[in-house]
């Protein structure tokens, strides 16, 4: 199992890694060193499987930061080098889109595609709104 970010207990956000060993019940942080190219600090963000084959990794999406700032990125973590990656968009047909940023969503990894279901409470000019949404993400060509 694998842990990313979240919120201590003292309410700071976090950007670290964790994994859990089931056999041997024990907790171990990965050390990703001093590296300024990481995801900010964030909760309500998904995480899953993927994108690379032959290397243990795992993507996550959106989240919310300080201020209540809904995040849009998407950011891979390489295992076997301990780096991250942001993900790049690439333009789709006409022009680059990206999804609004979102937060408290879900997410799962089929055949190279990342399906994000999203069920959302914004409070916007005083009316409480309901988003819902499924979004793909391909892995193969980094699009939306």
């Amino acid at each position: 199992m694998i842990i990313f970010g979240g919120v201590s207990d003292n309410n700071i956000l976090l950007n670290d890694i964790w994994t859990y060993d089931t056999k041997t019940r024990e907790w171990e942080e990965i050390d990703v060193g001093v590296a300024n190219n990481r995801p900010l600090p964030r909760e309500g963000h998904v995480a899953v499987e993927g994108p690379f084959e032959t290397t243990s990794s795992f993507t996550i999406h959106g989240g919310m930061g300080y201020g209540y700032v809904p995040y849009d990125d998407t950011w891979s973590f390489d295992m076997s080098t301990a780096t991250w990656m942001q993900v790049a968009v690439v333009k789709n047909v006409e022009k680059e889109w990206v999804p609004p940023g979102r937060w408290m969503h879900s997410a799962v990894t089929i055949d190279k595609v990342m399906y994000v279901f999203v069920i959302a409470l914004s409070l916007v000019l005083l009316l409480l709104l309901l988003l819902l949404s499924l979004l793909l993400y391909s892995y193969s060509c980094y699009c939306w």
